[in-house]
């Protein structure tokens, strides 16, 4: 005879909380018709940044169908779209694209090792196995460019949002307090803000160099890939 299941046991209660984010995740797609229609916070950040409209003649800022999709979903997009990376001798698109490149293989890196903060749990008990690849060259040419100070500033703004102490939200305070002080200065002021101290500053100078230094790591490395 087989042992009743207890419903009070660990296994019975990760049971129903995965089945409950499944349900509200389906909810959330009816929400938004299922038909390719975006989400709830893609439209809350089109609300919040309708005012903002690519210049036609500035091609660094315009994405797919014309929208801003791709610059307002994170905090990096969000200074890149406000012009917070402009006039540093490098194309803000770039320093935008190559800061997200490397956050995100940083972020991918720190899963395949099962590491996560704040938990004694792993991210994943069955953990592949890690081969190291041309894209893992590429991350380690632009990794090994950082400064210390560039580095912690590029994985507050982008690695902690994936996976780190601001999982889930889409702009670090201190990005946060930039952006909410450059929609000011246009006039728009979106919700409740902290006003940017020079500790906010000297992060954003610092993710700035970061960004020209990824920059930089890549050029040789293209330069190799055309030669060949």
């Amino acid at each position: 005879m087989a042992r009743p299941k207890d419903k009070n046991s660990r296994r019975s209660r990760a049971e129903r909380r995965r089945l409950q984010k499944e349900a509200d995740a389906a909810a959330r797609g009816l929400a938004a018709n299922d038909l390719g229609q975006p989400n709830m916070r893609v439209q809350s950040l089109r609300r919040l940044f309708a005012w903002l409209r690519p210049d036609e003649s500035d091609t660094s800022r315009k994405d797919f169908g014309g929208t801003i999709d791709q610059d307002i979903c994170d905090g990096v997009g969000q200074l890149h779209a406000l012009g917070l990376l402009d006039g540093h001798g490098h194309d803000p698109l770039e320093m935008r694209d190559r800061a997200r490149e490397w956050g995100h293989h940083y972020a991918q890196l720190l899963r395949c090792c099962a590491t996560r903060t704040s938990s004694y749990e792993r991210m994943d008990k069955g953990v592949k196995e890690v081969r190291y690849t041309a894209a893992d060259r590429r991350f380690d040419a632009m990794d090994e460019s950082l400064g210390a100070m560039e580095k912690a500033a590029l994985l507050s703004l982008i690695v902690d949002n994936l996976i780190g102490d601001f999982a889930g939200q889409q702009v670090v305070p201190w990005a946060q307090a930039l952006v909410d002080e450059a929609m000011l200065k246009r006039g728009k002021v979106p919700h409740a803000m902290r006003f940017p101290d020079e500790h906010d500053r000297s992060l954003h100078r610092a993710a700035i160099r970061g960004m020209c230094q990824l920059v930089d790591a890549t050029l040789p490395m293209r330069r190799n890939h055309l030669a060949a």
